[in-house]
């Protein structure tokens, strides 16, 4: 898969997230056996890509979305909802 303009192979990864209040950068890390940020490492990174943060109104819930787009792209959602 591509993540971002990085070739991901196949396999398991960490999705962690750096915010800040212009841009977050999204984090494919292969390191599995981390919890939280204990025992991060950069050199882990698989890919890393930035995303433009959206101002909303605070929520309670949040989603995080893998959406097939074609066989060969999808789109990464990290949405913040209301509960239902």
């Amino acid at each position: 898969m591509k993540f971002g303009d990085k070739e991901a192979p196949a396999g398991k990864y960490v999705l962690c997230t750096i915010p800040g209040k212009d841009s977050w950068m999204v984090i494919l890390n292969k390191n599995t056996e981390q919890w939280g940020v204990y025992g991060y490492k950069e050199s882990d990174d698989q890919a890393r890509v930035t995303a433009k943060p959206a101002a909303i109104e605070p929520m309670e819930c949040l989603d995080i979305r893998i959406t097939p787009k074609s066989r060969t792209a999808a789109d990464l959602e990290i949405l913040s909802r209301r509960p239902r």
